[in-house]
Order: C-alpha cells, then structure tokens, then sequence
C-alpha cells in the first residue's frame, strides 16, 4: 500500500567554468548524455569532500578543464524536483563561479558535447529555467 510518494535528497556540487576572451566573458556548458540538455557540469561529492572540492574534482573529470581561482566563496544554488524510477527526487545543486583554463578533455561517458559561449547566447541555450537563474547570478562577481 503506497502512502503518497516519498522523497528522495540528492546534493551535487558543480562550477560555473568562465574565462575572458576576445574582450568578453564566456562560460562553458555541457550537453549531458542523460537527459540530453544542456547545462554546468557537476556531480556528486566523494566521502570526504567538501563542496568545492567536489566541484573542482567533477568539472575536471568531465572536461578536463581545471580552476584557477574560485570568483565566490559561497555557491550559487538551485533546487528542483523530477521522478526517477516512480520516486520523486529533491534535488540541490551548489554551484560555485570560477575562472578556469586548461585543455578540453570530454568524459565520453557522461558529456554528449560541450563548447564556449557568450554569456548572453549561453542563456538561450541552457536547457532548464533553474540554470538560466544560476547563470543570471554571475554577472555580478565579474566586475571584481
């Protein structure tokens, strides 16, 4: 006999991966496999890890790409719902700002694509409403 559907937490920790290029801003999103959107990478903490290590470690192993400095200490953070295997999951993710560099390695596993984009054009194409929010909370960390 089900009583209603109970929830599920799940916390991932993801970066905001941005660089200056050509006299403008840039961030990079992923097309994830799963689900087939776009968005930040992130990903679940090891035991151990904190949030920003988490999040270092993730944006690293799903694209190669590495911080060279956090431009928040505290993360910007959005919270949805949605139904896997007939369970309803609450999830949040923090995500924290950050500059970064290196050269693009894709985990084939996870990562259907990924490219740079304008801020402005990222906007459009991230998928969810959720991560246009995230990204619209950027602008002012930049001018630091």
């Amino acid at each position: 006999m089900m009583q209603g559907m109970s929830a599920l937490f799940e916390e991932s920790f993801g970066v905001i991966p941005l660089r200056y290029t050509d006299e403008q801003w840039t961030v990079f999103l992923i097309l994830h496999k799963m689900g087939d959107h776009w968005g930040f990478p992130k990903g679940h903490a090891d035991d151990g890890e904190d949030p920003s290590q988490a999040a270092i470690r993730e944006l690293y192993e799903e694209t190669g790409l590495k911080v060279e400095r956090l431009l928040s200490e505290e993360p910007i953070t959005e919270t949805y719902s949605f139904i896997r295997r007939r369970e309803k999951v609450e999830k949040r993710v923090s995500y924290f700002i950050a500059l970064v560099s290196g050269a693009l390695l894709l985990q084939p596993e996870e990562i259907q694509d990924g490219a740079w984009f304008p801020l402005d054009e990222a906007k459009t194409r991230l998928t969810f409403d959720e991560a246009k929010r995230v990204l619209a909370k950027v602008p002012p960390y930049l001018q630091k």
